[in-house]
């Protein structure tokens, strides 16, 4: 392996190790229960206009926003493989505004 490929590859799992810290933290668990919601985790991207037509570019939004919380998710997951031991990330559904 190249120097470059070596240092690039542990600058991703540095990269993927943080993505899991920040998962299981406590701080970071109520931040990423706040961008499930946010990002339409459990909830539909079809989003309506005014006039009841389906919104094309909402639902683009919704979409991409659905996207990028998977991204995360997945990076923290395997983030967890790389070290070991490690708790694994729980991505349950929103709790929010539930007391």
């Amino acid at each position: 392996m190249t120097e470059a490929k070596r240092g690039w590859k542990e600058q991703e799992e540095r990269l993927l190790t943080a993505y899991h810290d920040l998962a299981v933290s406590p701080a970071g668990k109520i931040v990423l229960e706040d961008l499930r919601r946010f990002c339409c985790a459990e909830t539909t991207t079809v989003l309506m206009d005014k006039e009841g037509r389906i919104d094309p570019l909402a639902m683009a939004v919704s979409e991409g926003r659905r996207q990028v919380l998977g991204h995360i998710e997945s990076s923290a997951r395997e983030g967890g493989v790389l070290g070991a031991p490690r708790e694994t990330p729980q991505f349950a559904q929103s709790t929010l505004g539930e007391e």
